[in-house]
């Protein structure tokens, strides 16, 4: 669905349709198509939906070893059972998260879960695609979280925290976030570092969960769950559309966005080495990495915001925008430089 208007558009309410026809929203505030920026950005991401590969008239069923049963699905899509979804359509860039738990003793050394997606393809052709996972079952609450994946989690939290802000209040699933993370430290402390940890104000946290604290906070700040009475009620109900949506890869970078400067590039940024274009150093989301005579560039795969120091060089200007000064500069909403 796409959503263009220069005013209120109740996306909160039109965003209902894509999320149990297993669809995507698009949203663009104040839109104008006599702006070019405008215009070439719904022109660019339309041509791309209609060239992108879809499956259509999709069920998906998950199904898992002895002992362990599907407890939440979280996703665009429709529960037909409770065991079987129904999705209309299926985008590639589309994720989905699944929710287990166990129900009895687990005897065996692996337990399995199989997805099955039965579907038909854009040119008519109906088939099945089927995803096994087999994994290790163990006694140590170490390994547990030795083995965790922050990225899905920071995915599961997410979901979760939209799911509560709907049917609760956006405060209640602050709370259950900011919960949650006490709940996984405070275990892992317990359990994994005991007292050895009682001397240091600082928790050693092993290095697959290192980013959870910092991405937890990502989330708590995002225009999709922060409380702030500026944040209009469109563009938080569009950011909660994405949230549930991404696909971790993407999830990730527009909670904890990319930081670079531009003033102060190495020769090899920006060049094509052994394993792609080599990026720049990026930097902590902090004000302190600001200087007045510096460029920036932050990008959360969404946007991209360019912020110039007043106290810019004229020649610096030129390199990066072909104006001769900081005067010159073109503030607000650009498609291309």
């Amino acid at each position: 669905m796409f959503l263009l208007g220069s005013q209120y558009s109740d996306v909160a309410t039109l965003g209902c349709c894509p999320r149990y026809t297993g669809g995507q929203t698009y949203f663009y505030p104040a839109f104008n198509a006599g702006r070019s920026e405008d215009a070439l950005k719904f022109a660019h991401e339309f041509a791309e939906f209609l060239a992108s590969p879809v499956a259509l008239e999709a069920v998906m069923r998950v199904r898992a070893s002895k002992g362990i049963r599907m407890t939440a699905f979280h996703g665009n899509f429709f529960v037909r059972q409770t065991d079987l979804l129904a999705l209309p359509n299926v985008s590639r860039d589309h994720s989905y998260t699944i929710e287990v738990g166990i129900e009895e003793n687990i005897t065996t050394p692996t337990v399995c879960f199989q997805t099955a997606l039965l579907h038909t393809t854009c040119f008519g052709e109906r088939r099945i695609r089927v995803l096994t996972l087999a994994l290790p079952v163990t006694n140590s609450i170490s390994e547990v979280f030795t083995s965790a994946d922050q990225i899905a989690i920071t995915t599961l939290l997410a979901n979760k925290a939209v799911e509560r802000s709907l049917s609760s209040k956006l405060e209640d699933a602050r709370d259950a976030l900011t919960n949650k993370m006490i709940d996984i430290l405070g275990v892992y402390k317990s359990a994994l570092t005991g007292s050895q940890s009682g001397a240091s104000p600082q928790l050693q946290i092993c290095d697959n969960l290192k980013l959870l604290p910092l991405l937890s906070l990502g989330l708590l700040k995002h225009v999709g769950l922060r409380t702030s009475s500026q944040i209009p009620t469109d563009l938080r109900s569009y950011a909660m559309c994405l949230l549930t949506t991404m696909p971790s890869q993407l999830l990730i970078p527009y909670l904890h966005p990319r930081f670079y400067s531009l003033h102060n590039l190495s020769q090899e940024a920006g060049t094509y080495g052994s394993e792609g274009t080599i990026m720049p150093e990026s930097l902590n989301l902090s004000s302190e990495k600001l200087e007045r005579h510096g460029a920036y560039l932050l990008e959360d795969g969404q946007n991209i915001f360019i912020w110039i120091g007043r106290q810019v060089s004229p020649q610096l200007c030129i390199d990066l925008l072909d104006v001769r000064s900081y005067e010159e500069i073109r503030a607000g909403k650009v498609y291309n430089i």
